[in-house]
């Protein structure tokens, strides 16, 4: 139903005028939809996190990073990304298809009920989110709150899914075991490279089932 970035997170120091909250968090409702980058021919239109000044395209080969008009690449193989689940205080229920998991006061005394002394004082819904966590080795970090906390996992666990099945498909066919001039090949024997190695024969354009030599 909905995605926010998180901007900033702060220590609130008087929780009793916020509500309990150990944090004050700064954050912005974001979109995900289909769109083509500025500049680039594609005959699919990718899907794209849309954040504002900066604007994620899901290619099907990399990530194109797009901040300030100008473009990077991310590899998929440098994202890392993480779900847990968390407990957020709201102003009001923002999505119908979050859960809300209890309620807090405005103004709240230590054993969690209403401070008396406001007369404006309400009761606030705590929601329960997903939490999604993105990082690459290049500095990308970005964290952003889903309104279902199974969306969360599922991205994970299919984003996941997709990165070892696309290094499956792009690692090339390991060297024959078998003596110099045999022309068969033993299975069997086999052994996977690794990723790294299997990027590096790619880009010297090795064909798969080549020798080590």
């Amino acid at each position: 139903g909905a995605i926010w970035r998180l901007d900033s997170q702060s220590a609130i120091t008087d929780w009793k005028r916020n509500a309990g909250a150990a944090y004050n968090v700064q954050r912005e409702r974001i979109s995900m939809r289909r769109s083509t980058p500025a500049r680039v021919e594609s005959n699919i239109v990718p899907l794209c996190l849309d954040l504002g000044k900066l604007k994620l395209f899901f290619l099907p080969d990399q990530v194109l990073y797009w901040q300030r008009g100008t473009f990077a690449s991310i590899d998929y193989g440098d994202l890392r990304v993480a779900s847990a689940s968390t407990r957020f205080i709201e102003e009001s229920v923002q999505t119908s298809d979050s859960q809300q998991v209890g309620n807090t006061w405005r103004y709240v005394r230590k054993d969690g009920g209403p401070d008396r002394r406001f007369n404006n004082n309400r009761q606030l819904p705590i929601m329960l989110y997903g939490v999604v966590h993105a990082t690459s080795a290049a500095g990308l970090n970005l964290v952003f709150h889903t309104s279902r906390p199974d969306s969360a996992t599922s991205f994970q666990t299919t984003f996941q899914a997709f990165q070892m099945n696309r290094v499956r498909h792009t690692l090339p066919e390991p060297a024959s075991e078998s003596a110099p001039n045999s022309s068969t090949r033993d299975d069997s024997a086999a052994s996977t490279f690794p990723a790294d190695i299997a990027q590096a024969m790619s880009v010297l354009g090795l064909r798969p089932g080549c020798t080590a030599e």
